[in-house]
């Protein structure tokens, strides 16, 4: 089993969230303020996020650097945020094309957004299940051709799309002595999808030389743990989608932790 590994790490947060479960992406889903006193019924915070990503397959690897403005909404039963890439210092990518289609979400500057939903089917504090359902799209450059010395000399644009549809079980959620504690089990179908010139028929040759594979679309299996502690969020996730694209399929983890800072928030009235 091949292993992708992604850390990255985001600036001060002002409002506690719940990080996505397929760590990859840098905001949580919604602002758990939302069972405090001041936010019984609905909150709204928009947040600033700056983080650092890096994954490595083998000896194939890539490291992005990008910030990230995102809009959280918590009610008493379900959190929903979108988060955009506003900032970007990622590289045309040269390898570990797999790797790139793993992270939902990731991508250049206005290339990338997320959208993440968490839906409770029990009310208040303590633990049940609920469901966790994302959609990413994304885009990248990647080099097709290079020299003998390293220089690019050909590159194409790719689009992505990841959605996500998981059962979740929320092991606690609540406050530990004035601290906010949460952790949740998710497990589910996950899809991932190349989308642009790259995935017409005529193409299949540089898909075989790029990625090893003629495929454009996978379906497979996704478990993921994300934990809270104030506002230091953290996950692991283990993907695996069936064929033979390296840093993709066969099996991959992936882990995260984040930060944020807020913009504002409020109550919504």
């Amino acid at each position: 089993m091949r292993s992708s590994w992604l850390v990255f790490l985001s600036g001060l947060c002002a409002v506690p969230s719940i990080l996505n479960s397929q760590t990859l992406a840098s905001a949580g889903a919604g602002a758990s303020d939302g069972d405090t006193p001041k936010c019984r019924k609905a909150c709204v915070a928009l947040f600033a996020d700056g983080n650092v990503r890096g994954a490595v397959v083998g000896d194939d690897g890539a490291t992005t650097a990008s910030g990230s403005l995102g809009m959280a909404i918590s009610r008493p039963l379900s959190d929903l945020s979108v988060l955009i890439n506003i900032a970007s210092k990622g590289d045309t990518i040269r390898r570990g094309y797999g790797t790139s289609i793993v992270a939902p979400g990731s991508g250049g500057a206005l290339n990338a957004g997320l959208v993440d939903y968490r839906r409770r089917s029990y009310g208040g504090r303590g633990h049940g299940h609920g469901w966790h359902v994302y959609g990413s799209v994304a885009s990248a450059r990647w080099a097709t051709d290079t020299t003998a010395e390293g220089v690019i000399t050909g590159t194409t644009d790719v689009a992505f799309l990841g959605i996500g549809v998981l059962r979740s079980y929320e092991i606690i959620r609540g406050e530990v002595e004035d601290n906010t504690v949460f952790a949740a089990l998710d497990y589910g179908i996950a899809y991932r999808g190349l989308f642009g010139d790259i995935a017409t028929s005529s193409n299949d040759d540089l898909k075989e030389a790029l990625y090893g594979s003629k495929r454009e679309r996978w379906v497979g299996l996704e478990i993921g743990l994300a934990i809270q502690t104030n506002f230091v969020k953290g996950g692991i996730n283990y993907y695996f989608f069936d064929g033979r694209v390296r840093g993709l399929t066969d099996g991959q983890v992936v882990a995260g932790f984040s930060l944020q800072a807020n913009v504002f928030q409020g109550q919504i009235k």
